[in-house]
């Protein structure tokens, strides 16, 4: 029987305002080669200067997954030659990497890292019309690496790894991981071996998967692709692939480099950064928490697995959560709220809550309404969207648009007769035990009330007429 051994380089843009050694913008969505300078472009006689925010950032990660920090930053050159690498190499590190060790716990079972370590993004290539044109706006961007261990076995792992340390970058702050603007990139390497052997054989390495689904899918086409050559006696080659993603297949593009390939050498402009133990400290004091402590936070709250998985996400979500529960909101009534009927507002209305920052005590105050009886399902929902959709506070919605609901009383009842005088057949059913009769009329009742009444009470009380009317007939 044929095992998979997977191992993942993961590469993560650091979300700061500035590149790693130069102070051109880190932006995406510019112009091209318009976020550049003589620095980032190699230029003769230009010096690097490390940005402390993408150190910061790079160890809250390590500290994060419990790896043993490097007590210097150093840097090396790497050298290799690509039409994306304006300098002919990258700035990056080998002899002393900024951290190792560590692991990442995903669902329930635990995935070894060897190192972590920073280093420059290069350019991007742009293939149009036949022609290709490189964007250097990237180049230069700060980018931390991390390297797991050898520690998963199928592409459902390899995709839940991945998917776990996107939501880390995300809630230590390190980085806003949009993966449709390359924030979030993975190398695979594959290899395959009869299970219960202990070695490792020839390992193949794809390159930029940009997608959860991608790595899933080359992982399953790596997996046969090797095992069939393995079944023909032939031998397995170190070698580097691209992933078509149309085709579904990986693709030869060259042997895989080694260490030597590469021509390390200590980078002579810059210096050894000593990493003090007072300044770690101060980070770990100071850097949010990771996804395992949110859910065992959210979890003794009382919030269903599945809203916190859906709270984490995105981390406006939780923010806005925090937020209302902090202004009173019952935590379990919060996150439905937010997972659900804000999340479809969301969706339909294509702002994000990070981008619209609806106020966590305006959705306390509307889970109030709903418990005082002051707004019925229905008219809080349409109070929601509009005061998310357009801004505006929540009490001034629901007076400007007559949501309030409508409580047990004359008003109430008198649109319960008028349905049940314009739907008799529906009433007959009713009476007869077709409880779906039921639910006609209420719908013909919200839909008339415009959504104010209360649909508890209003079942109830159609009922109620319901039987009157019977007998008074």
């Amino acid at each position: 029987m044929i095992e998979a051994v997977i191992g993942l380089e993961v590469h993560i843009e650091l979300g700061t305002q500035s590149k790693m050694f130069c102070r051109c913008e880190n932006r995406f969505g510019a112009p091209p080669n318009t976020l550049t300078c003589p620095v980032c472009l190699g230029l003769p006689g230009a010096l690097p200067r490390p940005n402390r925010g993408a150190v910061e950032r790079a160890l809250r990660l390590a500290l994060a997954l419990g790896a043993r920090v490097a007590p210097v930053l150093q840097f090396d050159r790497k050298h290799y030659f690509y039409p994306d690498l304006p300098k002919g190499y990258q700035i990056s590190q080998s002899r002393t990497v900024l951290a190792e060790g560590g692991q990442l716990e995903v669902a329930g079972r635990r995935v070894g890292i060897h190192h972590l370590h920073l280093e420059e993004d290069a350019g991007k290539l742009l293939h149009l019309g036949g022609r290709a044109s490189v964007d250097l706006n990237r180049a230069g961007v700060p980018l931390v690496e991390i390297v797991s261990l050898p520690d998963m076995h199928s592409g459902g792992e390899a995709r839940a790894f991945l998917e776990e340390m996107r939501l880390l970058a995300e809630h230590l702050g390190v980085a806003e991981v949009r993966m449709e603007e390359g924030v979030l990139r993975a190398d695979l390497n594959v290899s395959v071996r009869t299970a219960g052997e202990a070695g490792l054989s020839a390992r193949t390495e794809v390159k930029n998967m940009n997608s959860f689904r991608a790595v899933e899918r080359a992982v399953a086409h790596e997996v046969a692709r090797q095992s069939e050559l393995l079944s023909r006696g032939e031998r397995l080659s170190q070698e580097t692939r691209g992933w078509d993603d149309q085709a579904g297949a990986t693709y030869p593009q060259r042997r895989k480099e080694t260490a030597d390939d590469y021509r390390y050498m200590p980078e002579p402009d810059l210096p050894s950064y000593p990493l003090s133990a007072e300044w770690l400290e101060e980070i770990r004091r100071t850097m949010p928490s990771p996804p395992a402590a949110l859910r065992q936070r959210l979890g003794a709250l009382g919030v269903p697995d599945e809203a916190v998985a859906l709270l984490l996400e995105a981390r406006a979500r939780l923010e806005l959560f925090d937020q209302a529960v902090a202004a009173g909101a019952p935590p379990v009534q919060a996150a439905q709220w937010i997972v659900g009927e804000l999340a479809r507002i969301e969706r339909e209305s294509a702002v994000a809550m990070a981008d619209r920052a609806y106020p966590g005590a305006d959705l306390a105050e509307l889970l109030a309404l709903v418990a005082d009886g002051t707004l019925a399902g229905p008219g809080a929902k349409r109070a929601l969207e509009i005061s998310y959709r357009e801004g505006r506070e929540l009490r001034e919605v629901v007076a400007a648009e007559g949501l309030a609901a409508i409580g047990a009383g004359s008003a109430l009842d008198a649109l319960i007769d008028q349905v049940l005088a314009e739907n008799k057949a529906a009433v007959g059913d009713l009476l007869a035990g077709q409880e779906k009769a039921l639910g006609f009329l209420l719908g013909q009742l919200m839909r008339l009330s415009g959504g104010r009444a209360d649909p508890k009470l209003a079942a109830s009380r159609i009922r109620e007429r319901a039987r009157s009317c019977s007998t008074d007939s």
